[in-house]
């Protein structure tokens, strides 16, 4: 960090690959300060639009509970990539503060609008989506999530099936985690075998 104040206060101007390092030591560091400098000379560098500096920014700004600077800069990017989307509805859904059950619902409506944007969501999105209802015992969003998961054949990926149990188990639900045909205890087995890796 020191670096790259000397740096810039040299007169010599990042690029947007300088930038993006910069920006995820501050993720690192959880160095708000230091990120709000570094956005501020995104924007006057002319990178505000860039999709990669923009999806730091969103990480930056949600893993130091600052969502609603991570929805501005989101709203900036007008056509964001599932790694965009994926970052903001983890910040959503990762925030533990007293809204936490409102940041919840408000993660699963941006599933829902980044779907109606044609963003498709992959095995990772689910992967997150999926813990996030079994910890606050959401068993309807979980359920949302699942007719997704078999709509795109998501079903038989190791870990989007650990997920699946996982929900429906903390829901209570257990007798619908035995999925696809497969038995409990084979699907338990391969579960082990996940959490080994």
């Amino acid at each position: 960090m020191v670096l790259y104040l000397q740096m810039v206060s040299g007169g010599i101007l990042p690029d947007q690959f300088t930038l993006s390092f910069i920006v995820k030591a501050c993720i690192g560091l959880r160095a708000l300060h230091l990120g709000k400098l570094v956005h501020a000379h995104i924007l006057v560098f002319g990178y505000d639009y860039d999709l990669y500096l923009a999806t730091s920014l969103v990480e930056m700004y949600a893993k130091c509970h600052k969502i609603e600077c991570a929805h501005l800069v989101f709203n900036k990017v007008s056509h964001g990539d599932i790694f965009l989307w994926t970052v903001l509805i983890s910040g959503y859904l990762h925030i533990g503060d007293h809204e936490c059950a409102l940041n919840l619902l408000y993660g699963f409506l941006l599933f829902r609008r980044m779907l109606l944007h044609g963003v498709e969501p992959d095995k990772v999105t689910m992967c997150m989506l999926l813990p996030a209802c079994s910890h606050s015992a959401i068993l309807q969003l979980g359920m949302e999530v699942h007719a997704y998961i078999l709509r795109r054949s998501f079903e038989l990926d190791l870990y989007v099936v650990s997920s699946l149990i996982d929900i429906y188990a903390k829901c209570g639900c257990l007798p619908s985690a035995s999925f696809f045909g497969m038995p409990l205890l084979l699907v338990m087995e391969s579960m082990a075998t996940v959490k080994k890796l």
